[in-house]
């Protein structure tokens, strides 16, 4: 499932479609509506030159969660997108996707209410040639398979996942502003379950915005998030089953934020700065600075041995770290981390230098340096 990826096959279809003319070698499942779904598993073949879409219509009723995947060739990237009932072309919405840059390539879709009708599958060549197979299911949804979900439960929380049969728990948690909730989840041998935080304002987990994921390699996976000040509600916490079948645990806490956890933090000091971070308590510090057109922040990040910080700088008018686009950052395994930033034309305005646990506790230390460049209007940007 890749919730927060947006595709673009619209525009690749444009160009084909003027360039070659597709009604010209179309087969019968080259287009919508394509050919009856076969019973799973189901074979084909994709070819990226000649042979890129393979269609299946299937009946679905509201109320029925479709499950599918499909795998390729080793350095090929076959998609899946189910279409809705009255879909004719390609660049009509689609109501899921699996977009993963991985084999088995899932996702899962519940009918919703008056919904109910002929749906199409679409197996889509992106890159490579040669043969897939799809594995599908259709089962009764529950509860949890779909936004609202269920109300989520004291910590932990356990449960069990299928690959084929039910890849998504949602637990319904509410959050208000200035809360940061820490979540981890890990689960059983062969599996790979993540864990997605959607906001108030979600419906769908196939199509909308997550404000925040897992990271780590390796169970337990772990997932951050300060809620931005006017966001208060009911966020969806998703359990996905990426791979395999098994029981997962979810441990979580809701704690209150400092003043320096959340925007616009706390004024920039001094250089040098200090401060401490923990993974589990402490996730993110937040300094706030000044910075007018021609100027250039330089920034060192230092830590504790055994820590893992990165170091981030915010623009003017960010309210949520999760959802907002740095301007510059430094995720390297060692220090020190480094950035440096020359506001632009127009840019002048508060400025937000994060320090972030991505591993370990412990103290930190911040060093940094603002100086005018003379008739400079370039931004520059450094990612380590």
């Amino acid at each position: 499932m890749a919730h927060s990826r947006t595709p673009n096959r619209f525009l690749f279809w444009v160009v084909i479609i003027g360039l070659a003319g597709r009604a010209a070698w179309a087969a019968t499942d080259d287009t919508i509506p394509g050919v009856s779904l076969p019973s799973s598993p189901v074979s084909g073949s994709l070819n990226q030159a000649s042979d890129y879409d393979d269609v299946y219509s299937v009946n679905l009723k509201a109320g029925q969660m479709l499950i599918a995947a499909i795998t390729g060739p080793t350095n090929s990237q076959y998609d899946l997108y189910l279409y809705p009932p009255g879909s004719t072309k390609f660049s009509d919405p689609f109501v899921a996707y699996a977009e993963q840059q991985y084999y088995p390539n899932r996702f899962c879709y519940v009918v919703p209410a008056n919904a109910a009708g002929t749906y199409y599958l679409d197996a889509y060549c992106e890159s490579g040639t040669g043969a897939y197979v799809i594995t599908y299911s259709i089962v009764t949804a529950s509860s949890d398979d779909t936004i609202p979900g269920v109300s989520i439960g004291s910590s932990p929380v356990t449960g069990k996942l299928d690959e084929n049969k039910d890849i998504d728990d949602i637990y319904r948690i509410s959050l208000t502003a200035g809360q940061v909730l820490y979540a981890s989840i890990t689960g059983t041998t062969d599996t790979l379950f993540d864990v997605f935080l959607f906001p108030p304002t979600a419906t769908d987990v196939n199509s909308d915005q997550t404000v925040a994921i897992d990271f780590r390699e390796s169970y337990p996976f772990l997932l951050r998030y300060t809620v931005p000040s006017g966001l208060s509600g009911n966020y969806y916490l998703d359990t996905y089953c990426a791979a395999g079948t098994g029981s997962y645990t979810i441990t979580y806490k809701i704690v209150a934020g400092g003043a320096d956890d959340v925007f616009p933090g706390i004024a920039l000091g001094p250089s040098p700065v200090s401060g401490s971070l923990n993974i589990d308590s402490d996730y993110q510090d937040l300094h706030a600075v000044n910075l007018y057109q021609g100027q250039k922040i330089s920034v060192s990040l230092t830590g504790a041995s055994g820590t893992d910080f990165d170091l981030l700088l915010f623009p003017p008018g960010t309210v949520d770290s999760a959802a907002g686009e740095q301007v510059a950052g430094s995720f390297k395994t060692s220090y020190p981390e480094t950035i440096a930033y020359t506001v632009p034309a127009g840019k002048s305005g508060k400025y937000y230098v994060a320090a972030r646990a991505y591993g370990g506790s412990g103290s930190y230390q911040l060093t940094y340096s603002i100086v005018t460049v003379k008739n400079s209007v370039r931004s520059w940007m450094s990612y380590q």
